[in-house]
């Protein structure tokens, strides 16, 4: 069935992490006045990570409005992560490609599975050091879950 569209100026779509604070993303031109079924698309070029928020909302031209439903969306881009130097002796510096807020759990295991290593690290981290001086020589593993995005990397003790 076609949709109706009558003074319609344009459609705006916002994003929000709480459903408090919206931020524009997109602004689209409506048809004015026409009864045929338009199709519209927006691509959001920076999306928040994790959890976020859409709305839709319609302006018409004398700045009357209708909002739409919030829809909730989850973006759980990887970690990037990287130690430097590899293989690490004593100390590993474990950067992070972007700053993480809040809780960042960081976890190494052995060859055999086994945790070795498990803490969360609380407040903005984007460089961590870890002591590893008592480790075995060998390869472990190393992961970061945060708000469950995930990171995950091998390293080498000497």
């Amino acid at each position: 069935a076609p949709m109706v569209q009558i003074n319609n100026d344009y459609y705006t779509v916002h994003k929000s992490l709480d459903c408090n604070e919206w931020q524009e993303v997109a602004r689209i031109p409506g048809a004015g006045n026409t009864n045929q079924l338009m199709n519209y698309h927006i691509f959001d070029e920076d999306p928040y990570v994790g959890q976020s928020y859409y709305r839709l909302m319609q302006t018409d031209y004398d700045g009357n409005y209708e909002m739409f439903n919030i829809v909730g969306v989850f973006y759980d881009k990887p970690i990037a992560l990287s130690i430097n130097p590899n293989p690490v002796e004593d100390a590993l510096t474990l950067y992070l490609s972007e700053t993480l807020r809040g809780v960042t759990q960081v976890t190494i295991y052995n060859t055999k599975g086994q945790r070795i290593f498990n803490k969360g690290f609380i407040g903005d981290w984007k460089v961590i050091e870890l002591d590893v001086a008592e480790y075995k020589k060998g390869y472990y593993i190393l992961d970061v879950d945060h708000n469950r995005r995930k990171g995950s990397l091998k390293f080498i003790k000497e």
